[in-house]
């Protein structure tokens, strides 16, 4: 492919992605205060938008195996975007737990992240990507004390569910779990979390 041809579609990607944007940073600070929560991150490591940016950033560099449904890839990524920075987080957080006399024990390359990290590089970033993620983002209005009571699949399959309009077929694709896992999920986080409060409007 030639430069002129990448440029051109890094351009046509940032363009198909601003149409999502503010649903990802809704996604972003549910996820996030989620897992603030819950202590498996910690307060204030990372903004919706830092966090929508590393997912675009790994969208960009896989552009060429993205699905027809981007909006759906795009969410599903950043869950696991996450996922990967909180792995990073928690293994750094042992790192720094182990004596001093201690020997540290061998680590697997993955468990350092180099996969990670490898798509994170400069010529990997959309153009102006910082223009595109704008400040602001969707009310949040999920009670996020309460839903950090449930397990984080349960959590995810009814954010995706009831916040996203995931069918159970897609959140078994998204969280890589059987349809029928993802229905039962999706009943118990129901059954579990407190009804919304009242539309006034």
């Amino acid at each position: 492919m030639s430069m002129e041809n990448d440029i051109q579609e890094r351009k046509a990607f940032t363009e198909a992605v601003k149409a999502h944007l503010d649903e990802l940073i809704a996604s972003a600070r549910h996820h996030i205060a989620y897992h603030e929560a819950r202590e498996e991150l910690p307060k204030d490591s990372i903004s919706p938008e830092e966090l929508v940016g590393e997912t675009l950033i790994r969208a960009c560099a896989g552009r060429e195996r993205q699905p027809a449904d981007l909006r759906r890839w795009l969410l599903t990524l950043e869950m696991r975007t996450l996922d990967e920075i909180i792995a990073k987080n928690l293994w750094e957080q042992d790192l720094w737990a182990v004596h001093t006399e201690d020997v540290i024990p061998p680590l697997d390359p993955l468990e350092l992240d180099d996969t990670f990290w490898d798509w994170y590089q400069p010529d990997e970033i959309p153009p102006r990507v910082e223009d595109v993620i704008p400040a602001g983002g969707l009310v949040d209005e999920i009670s996020h004390e309460a839903a950090s009571a449930l397990p984080v699949e349960q959590w995810r399959a009814w954010l995706l569910s009831e916040v996203h309009g995931f069918t159970p077929e897609q959140i078994g694709a998204a969280l890589r779990i059987p349809t029928e896992r993802a229905e039962e999920l999706i009943r118990a986080a129901k059954a579990a979390l407190p009804p919304p409060p009242p539309n006034d409007e």
